[in-house]
C-alpha cells in the first residue's frame, strides 16, 4: 500500500497523458522500461528518456529508487537538487508519505558509495537512485 500511494501521487499529474503521450505504465519496473525505450511521443515533439545521471534531474521528473537487494522501490516527483559535494546531493521531492498517506514534500540526502551508486542515506541507506523519467521537447 505504501508503494501504491507513491505511484498514485506521481502518476496523478500525468493522468491525461493517454491523449498526449500514449499510455504510461503505472508499475515501477514497467515505467522505467517505458522511459528507457525513449523516442518521440506519438504525434508530438515531446520525447521521453531515462536519465541515470543524478545531477541532470529537472523539476517534475519522476525519481525512481530501488531498495538494496531487490526490485521494489519508490517513485516520487523531483522538486529541486542541491549539490553539496562530488559525493553528496540533497534532493527535494513531492510524494505520498506514511503514516498519514498525504502528499507532501521531503528532503532526501544521496551519497555516492564505493560502487558509484547513489544511496539515499536519509532513509537508512535502503534506497539506491535508479534514474529519472523525463519528458522534454525535441529541438
Amino acid at each position: 500500500p505504501k508503494q501504491l500511494h507513491c505511484y498514485q501521487s506521481v502518476y496523478c499529474p500525468y493522468v491525461n497523458v493517454d491523449k498526449l503521450y500514449g499510455k504510461m505504465p503505472t508499475s515501477r519496473n514497467d515505467a522505467i522500461a517505458w522511459f528507457k525505450n525513449g523516442g518521440k511521443i506519438k504525434g508530438t515533439d515531446i520525447k521521453k528518456t531515462f536519465v541515470t545521471d543524478i545531477i541532470k534531474g529537472e523539476v517534475g521528473d519522476i525519481v525512481f529508487m530501488g531498495e538494496s537487494g531487490d526490485m521494489q522501490g519508490h517513485a516520487v516527483l523531483l522538486e529541486s537538487i542541491n549539490i553539496i559535494s562530488d559525493t553528496k546531493i540533497e534532493i527535494n521531492t513531492y510524494g505520498v508519505y506514511s503514516p498519514n498517506g498525504l502528499i507532501g514534500s521531503e528532503k532526501m540526502i544521496f551519497e555516492k558509495n564505493s560502487n558509484n551508486e547513489w544511496i539515499n542515506t536519509s532513509h537508512g541507506g535502503n534506497y539506491v537512485f535508479r534514474g529519472y523519467g523525463q519528458f522534454s521537447k525535441n529541438n
